[in-house]
């Protein structure tokens, strides 16, 4: 392909970007809505299975809402004189440099790398959540834009055999790589959710403007020092989070398998926010129908990607609550038997205990709304 060329008579490609093997990044131009947009166009041997991989990876990427998530417009294939099929990939025009670039200048301040991690973390967590592994991050699939860093690479499908393990990993050596310093051992091990969480804590005193976040009175003297603190304070949850993956054991409400189904936005406020202690054994008269606990599951976990990509709702508790919510409404979907009353105590009090700059006061009416329509 070359500059000036026109996919489905509305993308205008401008000029090359980068390129990977046979996978060409042009600046480009969509000329029915008049703006700028990045076009990925994929290697010409792609095959009817790879593609058919690529268009359900980019649905699903589509459909995540965080601000280190690359936002995607379009998919579709071009078929050029000699027959080949080549799929491409429309999303927004990113500015900056990658942070690769950024790096052959020396490591990042503290602070400024962990901003930089810790909205990677967050885009990580939020992929993970929805079943999508990475499997390449690294500095050079890391943009920084003057709204953040945006994680590059979601859409393409990680080498066989990748886990979430492996990004969790490669998020470390990442944090290592852009500080200079070595990650505490106590960090090692935890989820992408977990980094995002303890990350976001700590003071952003070096991080540029559009990254800053409030700062705090008091500042941890080192960034190793800083990450610990967070971590000890994280321990309770982390607890909670490892009662919550076993306590199913116990006496539980078998869920069959729901028809997923949207409702109108619930307009009535929320029942008042109580601590997670209902009893672990549901009770018989009080068994709530599985797909309405389902629905309104899904609009929890819409409402939370928009808030989080909107502001309303910070990356640490929003990874939280999503991961949360996700986790339970797979479990429903599937016909896992749950504690679903518990479970939505413990979401119900999560979000209670959010301060008004981690969700902001509106987005939190509407979440325990949304928990209360489940009927836990």
């Amino acid at each position: 392909m070359n500059p000036g060329t026109r996919l489905e008579d509305r993308y205008r490609l401008e000029h090359l970007i980068a390129g990977h093997g046979t996978t060409r990044v042009w600046s480009g131009r969509d000329e029915l809505l008049v703006r700028r947009v990045a076009v990925k166009v994929f290697g010409r041997r792609a095959g009817t299975r790879h593609r058919r991989l690529l268009q359900e990876r980019a649905k699903a990427v589509a459909r995540l809402a965080h601000p280190g998530v690359v936002t995607t417009y379009d998919y579709g294939e071009t078929v050029r004189a000699d027959g080949a099929v080549r799929p491409y990939l429309v999303t927004e025009f990113l500015d900056g440099e990658t942070l690769a670039e950024r790096l052959r200048r020396g490591v990042l301040p503290r602070d400024e790398a962990a901003a930089v991690v810790a909205r990677v973390a967050g885009a990580v967590a939020v992929a993970h959540a929805a079943g999508i592994v990475h499997g390449r991050i690294g500095p050079e699939t890391v943009q920084l834009t003057p709204d953040g860093a945006k994680v590059l690479g979601l859409e393409q499908l990680g080498p066989a055999g990748t886990r979430a393990e492996d990004d969790v990993r490669a998020l470390l050596a990442l944090l290592e790589r852009c500080s200079g310093e070595a990650v505490p051992q106590s960090m090692r091990g935890t989820t992408a959710a977990e980094i995002a969480a303890a990350l976001d804590a700590v003071p952003w005193e070096n991080a540029p403007v559009a990254w800053a976040r409030p700062r705090r009175r008091h500042r941890v003297a080192t960034f190793g020092a800083a990450v610990a603190v967070v971590l000890l304070a994280l321990v309770p949850l982390m607890v909670v989070l490892d009662s919550l993956r076993t306590a199913d054991s116990a006496p539980t409400l078998a869920v069959p398998p729901p028809r997923m189904t949207v409702a109108p936005a619930p307009s009535e406020a929320p029942a008042e926010s109580a601590e997670p202690t209902p009893s672990r054994a549901p009770v018989e008269a009080d068994r709530p129908d599985a797909a309405t606990a389902v629905d309104a599951l899904a609009r929890l976990r819409r409402a939370i990607d928009v808030g989080m990509a909107t502001g309303e709702i910070r990356t640490r508790p929003g990874v939280e609550l999503a991961t949360l919510t996700t986790t339970l409404l797979n479990q429903l979907d599937a016909g896992t038997p749950v504690d679903l009353k518990r479970r939505v105590a413990y979401l119900r009090f999560a979000i209670a205990q959010g301060t008004p700059d981690d969700i902001a006061p509106a987005r939190s009416v509407e979440l325990a709304a949304l928990l209360a329509e489940t009927g836990g």
